[in-house]
């Protein structure tokens, strides 16, 4: 439970960094995929005019984007866990020791 004003100011400003982050993250998701794709257009063409459904031209799409944040998660959990980047001394946000 959050006493004082400045805990919840700390903790309103935290709220908002995350979700402005998580949005830039969306961002340059749907960026990379969009370019990704452009890229791929004569691919999907011809596996289309091969007799590709919609559902496997998805999965192919969607399939990559998934190894992407993957990928991310898995170097984030493998970052967080290295001495490069130690854990915090205390698990109270507010603590002064």
């Amino acid at each position: 439970m959050l006493h004082s004003p400045r805990e919840r100011l700390v903790a309103t400003l935290a709220g908002i960094f995350g979700l402005v982050t998580l949005s830039l993250i969306c961002v340059g998701l749907y960026g990379l995929m969009a370019f990704t794709v452009s890229r791929r257009m004569p691919e999907i063409g011809i596996r289309v005019a091969l007799g590709a459904t919609r559902s496997n031209v998805r999965w192919l799409v969607g399939r990559q984007a998934l190894g992407i944040v993957l990928a991310g998660l898995g170097s984030g959990c493998l970052r967080r866990g290295s001495p490069a980047c130690p854990p915090p001394a205390s698990s109270h946000p507010f603590s002064t020791t």
